[in-house]
């Protein structure tokens, strides 16, 4: 991994370099991140659950032309989200059956990486369409959950609490179309999580493939560039 972001580095900034036209620019938006899978948090037993997170999206962005209508899109993104999710366990402590209720918050920081290409139709009007990866970390996440068989609400660092189950660092690829007109820009884009960012040890097992979560990311944004 530490290679791959290492040769993906060099080539940006080599790229970078050597390009004549280039575009900053702000970006701010909607996202829509639903996640799901199988896993199990130490006492807490087997968990399975789809989370379903809304949230605003804002930062920096920078393009630049690789040759003719084909460009590079990056940039430094932040993201806040929230929303709740029902969670099913089949086990905790004894407890062959329970459901939860989770109130959760999430900050991320994204760097996006994608190739896109320019369709122009008139001078101030031209659509494109992008694609590649996007590399995110985990600022914080905190959760309140409470469980259908007590009535004590729990609250948790999810990066702190679960160090050892949950890595803070995500990969996803994605698509996405827009359109920009003069210096203003509208986007919209899908990417579907890779990583398994699930880390304890039953990952490891016979039965890897039941314990996996990912999250994807549905976003919208409105931009403009200098």
């Amino acid at each position: 991994m530490k290679k791959t972001a290492r040769f993906i580095l060099i080539a940006f900034l080599a790229v970078s370099a050597s390009n004549l036209y280039a575009q900053f620019g702000v970006q701010f938006g909607y996202v829509y991140l639903p996640s799901n899978g199988n896993l199990t948090l130490g006492s807490f037993g087997e968990v399975s659950g789809t989370t379903r997170n809304h949230g605003l999206q804002a930062g920096l962005t920078y393009d630049f032309t690789i040759r003719g209508d084909l460009g590079i899109q990056t940039g430094l993104l932040y993201t806040y989200s929230s929303g709740r999710t029902r969670e099913y366990f089949r086990t905790i402590r004894h407890v062959t059956s329970a459901t939860q209720l989770t109130t959760s918050s999430y900050q991320f920081l994204e760097l996006p990486l994608r190739v896109n290409y320019w369709l122009p139709l008139t001078n101030e009007l031209k659509f494109f369409f992008y694609g590649g990866p996007s590399f995110s970390y985990a600022l914080q996440g905190t959760s309140t959950s409470q469980f259908s068989v007590w009535n004590i609400p729990d609250e948790y660092n999810v990066y702190q609490d679960f160090a050892d189950y949950l890595s803070p660092f995500e990969l996803r690829a994605g698509l996405g179309l827009g359109a920009q007109f003069r210096n203003y820009r509208v986007k919209f884009g899908y990417d579907m999580g890779i990583l398994n960012i699930y880390n304890g040890e039953p990952r490891n097992n016979a039965q890897s493939e039941r314990f996996r979560l990912r999250r994807n990311q549905f976003s919208f944004s409105v931009g403009y560039v200098f």
